[in-house]
């Protein structure tokens, strides 16, 4: 199994723990993402723009999510993994929690 991840969400781990001061922890946070096996990286392009506003305002989405959600669409992923409530009226791809995976 692959996954993909925005690299968006490497800002937003880190953010967490910057907000308490913990620098350390987040670059190591990180560096043990960069890491994992069968993880592949993926950004926004400026072919998927169009997709991406139109998901912010169809899902009242954060526009990170928006980026996420679009990447994930894009690259036909068969599920989309999180536990972020504000995914729940998603209905263009198959919103699962990681316990549904394990």
């Amino acid at each position: 199994m692959l996954g993909v991840v925005s690299v968006l969400v490497l800002a937003e781990i880190s953010i967490l723990f910057y907000r308490e001061g913990n620098f350390d922890g987040g670059k190591k946070a990180v560096k043990l993402l960069e890491e994992l096996p069968n993880l592949m990286w993926a950004d926004l392009t400026t072919d998927a723009v169009d997709l991406c506003a139109r998901l912010k305002i169809k899902y009242k989405l954060s526009l990170a999510d928006a980026i996420v959600l679009n990447l994930a669409i894009m690259l036909k992923a068969d599920a989309f993994v999180t536990r972020d409530a504000d995914f729940k009226n998603v209905d263009v791809i198959q919103i699962i929690t990681p316990e549904d995976i394990i």
